[in-house]
């Protein structure tokens, strides 16, 4: 007789299959996706966007104890914080590689020890105006940050708050600010100019290590000491001032022991910062014959910043890639200040002469909209402008295509993005499926990236969903490197239920348009993009088209039957006439 029984045999067959297909199967797969974060503080993601709800301290975690969202850190696109929030957690948003905005609730009052630290592909924050403290590394690592306003209310920079943050260009130190981190801004290679507003009495060791770019430093006139290697390897750096210049021999004595040359070359004086600053950066090969020049301008005003940088390559230059195209950085923080920097980049593009296609990013913090009148100064000129709000939507004009009539009053695409329900899900075939929400109707050209949750080569599927519960087909695009659907839409409708499926099953795929619109287009489409209007609502079950076809018909009825009516009417007047005349 066996030892153990057939049934037990197939018992333990399938209990070590069952083990070998949950060895296999990602642990992901059954990470949750919602849960408690802090006393008072819940979070859930969904199709790309993590939220913190409730009011309350963040917990802090550790490299033991990572975030549980930390599984999907790979996938987060989007981050939401209700206000109420008081505190940004430690090691909270570690590693969220997909994120580029963060736009904070003004009830936050502390950002904990690396809270965003290596989020590599992070280009705009928009902080509260309540922050007390950054932590140390708060931000280390995020080497697309390219603009910060720190607030008025801010008292502590955390060590290494900004380490690494490679494309800052220009940092301002408001005045409570009383406690200084090493190495605070180390590395911060585009970083050109500084002002301190903070009345410290001294700048900390390694405060700006290798900002190779830095050409211009604001001190308050209560520092005294600037501790070692605080300026080291910024060789740019020309000029220093300190308000009343009490403390001018000190501070370029100490400069001069970082800076060799600053002892005989460098200016420092009483005065305050320019509006502009210009910088100059050189790369040499060995033989010191000049391969790259990088010229940088920073113009900064209250609720404005702008930042020019145009790259220069040698001809001869070997190994050297072709430059990019030059960039223009916009930031603007309040929208009293749109006339303002209509006039600061029209008078940049002018400096730039025939400069090639140029690019402006324009950074929008909470409540600022876009301006009609900035958009039309920049109508038919060659200029690509990429828009970023503080929300994180991302939309994109190609100003030498736009016409001054088709800007309308209202050119927000910001957008959100959430699941589908099971009713759209079932209605495209497709479990990958997710709604789409404007914040407002606009009307432009636009072309507007919405973030997906999937990997690159899928194709995203953007329809417009019907009164009937039917799905118009609107366009067809394949998803880019980055996640990004880049749909191109002539206008929105804020009351329209978009819903976007990806690889919907049976949809044609010939009219699909690529995710590089300048190289891999260009070779495999030979039509040109058309910009899709979206949002035309139906009425009792008539499209508008169909109701504008139905108002013509019945206008020219309308006119047929008024011209025979006036027709009769005149013959009988002149029957009248002929009888009273015989």
């Amino acid at each position: 007789m066996p030892l153990f029984s057939r049934k037990f045999h197939r018992v333990w067959c399938a209990a070590l299959l069952l083990a070998v297909l949950l060895a296999a199967f990602p642990l992901t797969a059954f990470a949750a996706e919602s849960g408690s974060c802090g006393n008072g503080l819940s979070w859930h993601y969904a199709a790309g966007t993590l939220t913190i709800s409730g009011e309350g301290a963040m917990n802090d975690y550790s490299d033991g104890n990572l975030p549980p969202w930390y599984h999907l850190r790979g996938e987060i696109t989007r981050l939401v914080l209700s206000d109420g929030l008081t505190s940004v957690g430690q090691l909270a948003f570690y590693e969220c590689t997909m994120l580029q905005s963060v736009s904070m609730p003004d009830s936050v009052r502390l950002i904990r020890d690396k809270a965003f630290a290596e989020c590599s592909r992070l280009r705009f924050v928009d902080l509260s105006d309540q922050l007390l403290r950054i932590g140390d590394r708060a931000f280390y690592g995020c080497r697309k940050l390219e603009t910060l306003t720190l607030p008025s209310s801010l008292n502590e920079i955390g060590e290494k708050a900004f380490y690494l943050c490679e494309s800052l260009t220009a940092v301002t130190i408001p005045r409570y600010v009383e406690t200084l981190g090493a190495e605070m801004f180390a590395y911060c290679s585009a970083l050109v100019r500084v002002r301190i507003e903070a009345r410290v009495s001294t700048i900390p060791e390694w405060a700006f290590y290798g900002c190779g770019s830095l050409v211009e430093v604001e001190l308050p006139p209560t520092v005294c000491a600037i501790e070692t290697f605080a300026f080291k390897k910024c060789e740019e750096l020309t000029s220093v001032y300190c308000g009343d210049a009490t403390n001018a021999q000190t501070v370029r004595q100490e400069l001069s022991e970082d800076l060799p040359q600053f002892a005989s070359g460098g200016f420092v004086g009483g005065g305050l910062l320019t509006e502009v600053t210009y910088s100059t950066e050189t790369q040499t090969d060995e033989a010191g014959n000049v391969q790259v020049l990088v010229n940088s301008t920073v113009r900064e005003t209250e609720g404005m910043q702008l930042t020019t940088v145009v790259t220069t390559v040698t001809p001869e230059a070997v190994d050297v890639p072709e430059p990019a195209a030059p960039v223009i950085t916009l930031t603007v923080e309040d929208n009293e200040v749109w006339a303002e920097a209509q006039a600061a980049v029209v008078q940049t593009l002018t400096e730039m002469g025939d400069a090639e296609t140029v690019e402006l990013q324009v950074y929008l913090e909470q409540d600022v909209a876009m301006d009609t009148s900035f958009v039309q100064s920049l109508v038919g000129r060659d200029l690509q402008t990429e828009v970023l709000a503080a929300d994180g939507s991302v939309w994109r004009l190609d100003c030498a295509e736009l016409k001054a009539n088709e800007v309308g009053e209202t050119l927000n695409y910001a957008h959100s993005v959430g699941e589908a329900t099971e009713e759209d899900k079932t209605g495209l075939g497709t479990d990958a499926c997710y709604t789409v929400q404007f914040t407002d109707s606009a009307e432009m050209k636009s072309e507007v990236l919405i973030a997906l949750p999937v990997p690159q080569g899928n194709n995203a599927f953007l329809y417009q969903k019907e009164t009937d519960g039917s799905y118009t087909r609107l366009q067809a695009v394949s998803v880019d490197e980055t996640g990004n659907a880049h749909f191109y839409l002539a206008s929105v409708d804020k009351e329209t239920d978009y819903v976007i499926g990806i690889n919907v099953p049976g949809e044609s795929t010939d009219d699909v348009i690529l995710a590089d619109r300048a190289t891999q287009n260009a070779i495999m489409r030979l039509e040109k993009i058309e910009y899709v209007e979206t949002g035309v609502r139906e009425l009792h079950g008539f499209t508008a088209t169909q109701i504008m076809l139905f108002a013509i018909v019945i206008l020219v009825i309308a006119a047929i039957v008024i011209g025979v009516v006036m027709y009769m009417l005149n013959k009988q007047k002149m029957e009248k006439m002929r009888r009273a005349a015989s």
